[in-house]
């Protein structure tokens, strides 16, 4: 389990007509392999310019294995889509590294509730140069948390057949996996309720 840092704000996120508060409590950070610090917390709609600028530093073939294809230029308009989210049928969280003074967004994980109530579907994506630091596995924990929280026991996921790095997150992890292979693209679906539970 990561630390959890102190959060002197409350951040009021709108989505449609209500406020939803910004959960604090899924902000953690960590110290990787080679001494760097991560910060990983839920996004906010004002880190839309951070991501537009994360997804600009994302390698074609990186960008293929998220989106299973190279998407055109991604602007504010996507970037505000993706950073709105309720903390609840809709969560992301990102990871973010020290760098050129100032936070930095290097990876992030978001899951979507289905309509079964009870299973998400979920994307991970970290930064070319961070990657097989061990991120990707801290975001899925992280993910995994949060989900737990908001009663989803399933996660499912469209994992490219050549996608190697996300099924090694994901048996690294410990999940029991399931997955069934479809014109290149594995269906992976895993419960992520704890052991005992």
């Amino acid at each position: 389990m990561y630390n959890s840092i102190g959060c002197q704000h409350t951040v009021a996120v709108a989505v449609g007509c209500s406020k939803v508060e910004y959960p604090a409590q899924y902000e953690s950070e960590e110290l990787l392999k080679d001494g760097s610090r991560l910060r990983i917390r839920p996004i906010r709609l004002e880190d839309a310019e951070a991501w537009v600028d994360f997804v600009s530093r994302l390698g074609l073939y990186t960008k293929y294995l998220r989106f299973h294809h190279v998407p055109k230029k991604m602007g504010m308009e996507d970037a505000l889509h993706f950073c709105t989210v309720d903390y609840k049928d809709s969560f992301a969280l990102v990871a973010e590294i020290f760098r050129e003074c100032r936070w930095s967004i290097v990876a992030i994980g978001r899951y979507y509730r289905l309509p079964s109530r009870y299973t998400a579907e979920f994307a991970l994506v970290v930064e070319d140069a961070y990657q097989g630091k061990g991120i990707g596995t801290k975001m899925m924990e992280c993910l995994v948390n949060a989900a737990r929280d908001n009663d989803i026991t399933t996660f499912v996921g469209d994992v490219l057949v050549e996608n190697d790095k996300m099924m090694a997150v994901l048996k690294d992890y410990g999940f029991q996996i399931t997955s069934e292979l479809k014109a290149g693209v594995y269906r992976v679906t895993f419960p992520i309720t704890k052991v005992g539970s």
